[in-house]
């Protein structure tokens, strides 16, 4: 045995909901750091399938949604890895939408001034998971000329990983304006 292992202890649902709300105010900070730090925290527990609804029911799509404003681009991509991440759970694709975070994420889904290509390919990921199940919503939401105007530029996204969640996206409105 090399010494290294990890031990993972059973957290109880009221002990998680505290930890997670001392986090979230951690986002509220007046200090940089402290919010990238929180972020990072948050970031790092949407990696695990069995945090997604503690996250969600922490308020934590708002607080990323929030941070998205922070002047600071490692909080920026966490912020967009997490809320990546928590778009694979239903049930908080619909706290996502309801954020108004949407317009944002077709204008990190094309070429041109960005934040970094792991943000773009997150903020793809993002709209295709939500797209998958909510199409209607966004076709809803959104003018059809702009969500034209957007689709017809996903062919000529040079970076390959986020024309592929483009284009699912893509595929998916597409059939919802169909119908």
């Amino acid at each position: 045995m090399n010494g290294c292992y990890e031990t993972r202890v059973p957290v109880g649902d009221d002990d998680a909901q505290a930890a997670l709300q001392a986090v979230v105010n951690m986002t509220k900070s007046t200090k940089i750091e402290a919010r990238l730090e929180a972020c990072k925290m948050i970031c790092d527990l949407s990696y695990h399938n069995e945090s997604l609804e503690h996250l969600r029911d922490s308020g934590c799509v708002e607080v990323l949604v929030e941070l998205l404003a922070v002047g600071c681009p490692c909080t920026q991509r966490n912020a967009i890895l997490a809320l990546s991440n928590l778009s694979e759970s239903h049930s908080c694709q619909e706290a996502i939408v309801e954020s108004g975070i949407l317009p944002s994420l077709f204008g990190y889904c094309v070429d041109g001034p960005y934040l970094t290509s792991e943000t773009r390919r997150a903020c793809a990921r993002l709209l295709a998971n939500i797209s998958a199940r909510m199409a209607g919503r966004i076709v809803d939401k959104f003018d059809a000329t702009f969500l034209n105007k957007w689709m017809q530029s996903v062919e000529a996204i040079d970076d390959s990983k986020i024309r592929l969640h483009a284009n699912r996206a893509k595929s998916a409105i597409q059939r919802a304006v169909a119908v």
